[in-house]
């Protein structure tokens, strides 16, 4: 029974870390909306901090959740087995949440990847061999690669 409770124990207390973790992805999509890099850095800090504290966490639970596991599906009754089982799909639920925000953060930087990305390339010309430069009559060479938006040669 006292392994029952440690185990509970340990389960409440990684999915308080991931409910944290979860928390701060979601201010990190707040934050990278506003284009705030210095506290994206401070989250980023912090969520390792967390993921350490979480891998400790689970390496010591680990071995008793498989017990308690292998326990339920060989039909042993247990005093807590409703409890730990609800405690572990919370965990599951809660990291499918954070999953699910950090995939909309990867797309929101994502895409501001390619908008800056975009703005280079509209902005500066390509010096490649021919791409985009002037020919002795005065006109842009045919062997152009790139279509440049702005152009600023003079």
């Amino acid at each position: 029974m006292a392994e029952r409770l440690l185990l509970r124990d340990l389960l409440q207390e990684e999915l308080a870390v991931l409910e944290e973790m979860c928390n701060l992805s979601v201010l990190k999509t707040e934050i990278i909306m506003k284009d705030d890099m210095v506290a994206l850095e401070e989250i980023v800090f912090k969520e390792e901090a967390l993921a350490k504290k979480l891998k400790v966490s689970d390496n010591a639970c680990s071995a008793q959740v498989q017990n308690f596991l292998a326990a339920q599906n060989s039909g042993a009754p247990e005093a807590f087995s409703a409890e730990i089982t609800g405690l572990l799909d919370q965990m599951k639920n809660m990291a499918a949440q954070i999953k699910l925000n950090n995939d909309l953060n990867q797309h929101l930087i994502y895409n501001s990847l390619t908008l800056i990305q975009f703005s280079l390339n509209s902005l500066l010309t390509s010096m490649s061999s021919n791409a985009g430069c002037y020919g002795s009559s005065g006109k842009l060479e045919a062997n152009q690669k790139n279509t440049i938006l702005l152009d600023v040669k003079g």
